[in-house]
């Protein structure tokens, strides 16, 4: 679950929940590039669309737009 400032899961193997802290999270679901739908649907809040959200791409795309965003905050 997606909280501010943190992510809470819970560990496969123990069932013991946790968190993690985080200011930014990045999200990855589904088949077909639907991340500007997403971004719209957010307004007020910075959203930056990167790899396959954005298009159909490969892994090595995802995570060079990834990195090229990140290096931009």
């Amino acid at each position: 679950m997606i909280e501010p400032n943190q992510v809470l899961y819970e560990h496969v193997e123990t069932g013991e929940a946790d968190a993690v802290p985080a200011d930014r999270v990045a999200l990855a679901v589904g088949w077909r590039p639907r991340g500007d739908t997403l971004a719209n649907d957010l307004p007020g809040r910075e959203v930056v669309v990167v790899g396959d959200a954005s298009r159909p791409a490969d892994f090595v795309a995802a995570i060079e737009t990834g990195a090229a965003a990140a290096l931009a905050l």
